[in-house]
């Protein structure tokens, strides 16, 4: 989509030049007339000048890049810990027992560490005994289940976690998707991107700058995203890879109306997402068999190619009639037409 043309303006005539000076190496031609040398070391001054700030300038630019890239990363990059956790287990109601190395704190008070969708929470707790190697703990915010960091030192409150060992590798990778689908439902890109491997790609074209971008774009035109799966997913890992069966429904509004993205009221949308072990803990590297509105999986195509996805010169001229089929479909469902 382009913007109004602008006027066409005829550019200047270029003037007489004087060739530039180079204070390192100064090379004076005959002048056409007198000239003094005193005008020449100011000149050679002010190109000095001239050259000093330049560089200081580039130096700050080099910091300013480095501290965007290092303190201020883009989204999708934030610094993850990876950390070891247990499992928290009821001893009677509101009394738990965890690892006696996740209890931290002093006379000032007792806490342990929390995952809360792969955020740390901090939540305070009471030692009220001892078995073995483990502590009785009182906590009304705890409940059986929950997963804790060991040990939870150096860990800051809603830091990010990548939790690497603990408990099984489906434990694991359901957090993974369960944090994942409650970011989508957020509409945080950041956060979504979170669970998306850098090696991200697929048999549509789209890696993990590209999905990005389509999700950004999703996350503008559609909202209050509602995600619904139909049964439980079906995990199976093999060693560093793992996947994952989702049988799941997606809605949103548009233009004041909800309606069906994936799946429908009949049937849901059969998923498959793949995950590879990172050293940051499990990451999705594949999805496939999407059907947006319906469509065969391959119409994806035709959508990234709004954010850069690359289209064969058959897929670009029947472009403009697949668009026209999704136009239709959208305002069938959608507006009602």
């Amino acid at each position: 989509m382009g913007g109004p043309a602008g006027s066409l303006v005829k550019p200047a005539r270029p003037g007489p030049t004087t060739p530039p000076l180079d204070c390192g190496h100064i090379q004076v031609t005959t002048p056409p007339a007198p000239f003094r040398s005193d005008k020449l070391m100011v000149m050679c001054r002010l190109k000095t000048r001239w050259t000093f700030l330049a560089a200081v300038a580039v130096s700050a630019a080099i910091v300013l890049s480095v501290y965007a890239v290092v303190v201020c990363p883009p989204p999708g990059n934030e610094p993850e810990l990876v950390v070891r956790v247990s499992e928290v287990r009821p001893v009677k109601p509101n009394t738990w027992l965890v690892p006696a190395a996740a209890v931290a704190g002093g006379a000032e008070g007792r806490h342990v560490i929390r995952l809360n969708y792969l955020r740390a929470q901090r939540v305070p707790v009471e030692v009220v005994g001892r078995r073995a190697g483990d502590l009785v703990v009182r906590g009304g915010r705890l409940k059986a289940g929950d997963l804790v960091v060991v040990p939870p030192a150096n860990v800051p409150p809603r830091s990010a976690l990548a939790p690497e060992g603990g408990v099984s590798h489906e434990r694991l990778i359901g957090l993974v998707l369960e944090a994942g689908l409650r970011a989508a439902r957020a509409k945080n890109l950041a956060e979504s991107l979170r669970f998306i491997s850098p090696g991200y790609r697929d048999q549509w074209g789209f890696n993990r700058r590209l999905l990005g971008a389509m999700l950004k774009t999703a996350f503008q035109r559609f909202d209050s995203p509602r995600i619904d799966l139909a049964s439980p997913p079906l995990i199976e890992v093999q060693g560093d890879r793992a996947r994952v069966r989702l049988a799941m429904r997606l809605t949103a509004v548009y233009a004041g109306r909800r309606n069906y993205l994936l799946g429908d009221d009949r049937a849901p949308n059969q998923v498959m997402v793949e995950l590879s072990r990172t050293d940051k803990g499990w990451k999705i590297s594949r999805v496939s068999g999407l059907r947006p509105l319906g469509f065969e999986p391959k119409f994806l195509r035709m959508l990234g190619a709004e954010v850069g996805v690359a289209l064969s010169r058959a897929e670009k001229m029947r472009r403009r009639t697949d668009c026209m089929r999704c136009k239709r479909r959208m305002e069938k469902r959608f507006l009602g037409q």
